[in-house]
């Protein structure tokens, strides 16, 4: 049914869980005005540094998959953000909808899947709420 593996699936989900735990602390750290947020001070600061460290290891983390794995999920995150599906459907006619749509949307193509599952914050959320309706054990 999925090209993405559970292992696979199961290290974004922390990764990304990472990721937007660091987003926030870094939203959370003491607000300076917006033309000192740009100096070279604030983009030493160690709330900075770790979150560019958890973007990295994500998106470095996701380059290492497979096309087709990378087509999962994007199909599951979809599908846990919006919750768009007929719920009298199999978890694989859900999947196979998914992505028949999201492929025909950007097809195979790698920089878009990632630029677009990286833009996603709560995107551990998102795939969460995605393997519960597809009854998925992470």
């Amino acid at each position: 049914m999925l090209e993405i593996t559970e292992t696979e699936l199961t290290e974004v989900i922390a990764l990304a869980e990472a990721l937007r735990k660091s987003s926030e602390n870094y939203s959370k750290s003491p607000k300076k005005s917006y033309k000192e947020r740009f100096l070279d001070e604030d983009l030493m600061s160690p709330e900075f540094k770790d979150l560019t460290d958890k973007e990295n290891t994500l998106s470095d983390y996701l380059r290492g998959l497979s096309i087709g794995a990378l087509q999962d999920l994007l199909a599951i995150m979809y599908l846990g953000r919006d919750k768009d599906y007929n719920k009298r459907d199999s978890a694989r006619t859900i999947m196979k909808k998914q992505r028949a749509y999201f492929d025909n949307q950007i097809g195979p193509n790698q920089i878009a899947i990632i630029t677009t599952l990286m833009e996603k914050r709560p995107l551990d959320d998102y795939l969460k709420v995605g393997v519960e309706i597809l009854r998925i054990h992470v």
